[in-house]
């Protein structure tokens, strides 16, 4: 899905700064056969890999580079492992110092994308956490630092596959706009779905 929209926006030209944390997006284009027409359409991207033993000194790295462009988009793959990459422990102390420290971070991330004229894009794959009802477990999809996420955001869209577009590679994926930021345009609304074709990977 991400490689959809960043082949999409180097195809106009727009620079693409990716923070890739999970490393997944780095191993796809490693793994796969780079043809001179793939590396002409992605010759505006450039991809920054943290490193897990000192993912903060990455990060601020990353914030401090002189040759940061003007215009374009940061994108941050994801969230969750940000969240991860700052744990020491499982404990619930720990988890909230690391939500703590990545929110300072997507802050900083927010300030340099709006001092350089760019957009900010945050992957997020939700999870789910049990919640008790009535007496009884029940379990809740929800985005990792949830509340947080939707404070700094101007839009949240859930993303799903819809179906199947002239062969099984082709798919029509349906962007549900989860919540909305007061400024925003009013030609979108919560809970409105917004479709596109993904093409396969080429």
């Amino acid at each position: 899905m991400l490689y959809a929209i960043v082949k999409a926006l180097c195809a106009e030209g727009k620079f693409v700064s990716y923070l890739d944390l999970d490393l997944q997006f780095s191993s796809m284009i490693a793994n796969r056969k780079v043809s001179e027409t793939m590396s002409q359409s992605l010759a505006t991207l450039e991809v920054w890999r943290a490193r897990d033993d000192r993912v903060f000194d990455s990060i601020v790295s990353f914030l401090s580079r002189r040759e940061m462009r003007n215009g374009g988009v940061i994108i941050i793959d994801s969230v969750n492992t940000l969240q991860d990459l700052f744990k020491d422990s499982n404990s619930e102390q720990d988890s909230a110092s690391a939500n703590h420290k990545a929110s300072i971070t997507i802050t900083l991330l927010q300030q340099l994308a709006l001092h350089h004229a760019r957009s900010l894009i945050l992957s997020n794959i939700v999870r789910s956490r049990p919640l008790i009802r009535e007496g009884e477990i029940a379990w809740e999809k929800v985005l990792s630092g949830g509340r947080m996420i939707e404070s700094k955001s101007d839009i949240v869209l859930s993303l799903n596959e819809l179906r199947s577009v002239g062969n099984e590679d082709s798919k029509t994926e349906g962007a549900t706009i989860v919540s909305l930021a007061d400024h925003c345009s009013p030609e979108f609304r919560k809970g409105q779905v917004i479709e596109f074709d993904v093409e396969p990977f080429a």
